[in-house]
């Protein structure tokens, strides 16, 4: 059923495609690196790996949680985790997944591999930068990490909404990246490749990843360029195809090679997703260069009393509390307290229930 809706699926804004074709060509080249641009896209054993799985799952929580709850986040991420074990994960997350999901101070790109989604969904970029840094701190807390993740996510946000041409979209994700993450984007590919090794850091594939979709002229060279670096082939893939995917259109043959790769499953949320993107896109519109900035509000230091003291009836009125005890596979039984505030729920301190 799923199978045969494929050939209705529009050809627009198929980009969680650009995240999962660059990790499936990416596969087979993780650990027997290419110092050049010509490979076999998808040579016999090429298959999605744990960047696939970890995009989908944040997917389908973007799609399913309105709250954007970190609770159903971690959930979702565990039940796709274990759902598909072994696509290698880093030992590290591995017990995450299995063991104690709490945050280990990680700052590998399993933060940056797995934030596509968010770029696309997100409607404003301080959301796209509140949401990527949600998305990786419930593991990867590392502030390297974060900026990872925050780098990918705004990259993929800016190249989507953006109404100009290619060069000077370019340009403009370049100076954004190097002024707000601090990465040195400066470098040629050329430059980085003789030297450049396996790299699982956030700070040592995530700049690099988004240069190979700087210097590329289709969605394909992009992930070319990617795995051409020698380095953590299907991370890196997956994230400059997630942004070429925005600007330059995939071909019918890599989508194709992607789906029948896929498992039931993971197909699903993908057509859910695309659908769902094509609904959320008729309610979006093209952001001009000068929105396309984080807001930075300040409020002098005496003037936050007067704030406080104006408002806090309203929030006595806007915070409910409740504490809630649930039955989780991952889990066990649980207590947690839940904070809702104007409207929005924020996830309290957990407790044990002990069960006699």
């Amino acid at each position: 059923m799923y199978r045969e809706k494929l050939a209705m699926m529009k050809n627009t804004y198929r980009t969680i495609y650009g995240a999962i074709a660059g990790d499936i060509i990416g596969s087979m080249y993780e650990f027997r690196s290419v110092k050049s641009k010509d490979f076999e896209l998808f040579p016999y054993g090429a298959c999605f790996t744990d960047d696939t799985v970890m995009t989908l799952a944040i997917a389908r929580w973007l799609m399913e949680d309105v709250t954007h709850s970190e609770y159903t986040l971690v959930d979702t991420m565990c039940e796709f985790g274990n759902r598909y074990p072994a696509v290698g994960y880093g030992g590290l997350f591995c017990n995450w997944l299995c063991n104690d999901p709490t945050p280990y101070n990680s700052w590998g790109n399993g933060s940056a591999m797995r934030v596509s989604a968010v770029g696309l969904v997100a409607k404003t970029l301080d959301e796209c930068l509140r949401l990527a840094k949600q998305t990786a701190a419930v593991s990867h807390n590392h502030p390297e990490a974060i900026k990872g993740a925050q780098a990918v996510a705004a990259s993929i946000f800016i190249a989507l909404h953006w109404t100009g041409e290619i060069d000077e979209l370019k340009v403009h994700i370049r100076d954004f990246v190097t002024n707000q993450f601090e990465y040195n984007m400066n470098r040629t590919l050329n430059e980085i490749r003789p030297r450049y090794e396996f790299d699982v850091s956030c700070q040592g594939s995530v700049p690099e990843a988004i240069i190979a979709f700087l210097e590329a002229d289709s969605y394909e060279d992009a992930i070319r360029n990617a795995v051409s670096l020698g380095g953590d082939a299907d991370t890196q893939g997956a994230i400059a195809g997630a942004i070429a995917a925005c600007v330059y259109p995939i071909s019918e043959y890599i989508i194709k090679e992607c789906q029948r790769r896929l498992s039931d499953d993971l197909l699903k949320v993908v057509i859910r997703f695309e659908d769902y993107l094509d609904n959320e896109w008729q309610n979006k519109i093209s952001l001009p260069c000068s929105c396309l900035q984080p807001k930075r509000e300040t409020v002098e230091p005496e003037k936050y009393v007067d704030i406080i003291r104006d408002n806090i009836d309203l929030i006595h009125k806007s915070i409910k509390i409740a504490v809630v005890i649930y039955w989780s596979k991952y889990y066990g039984f649980t207590g947690r307290v839940l904070i809702m505030v104007h409207g929005r729920m924020r996830r309290g301190n957990s407790f044990n229930v002990g069960i006699s």
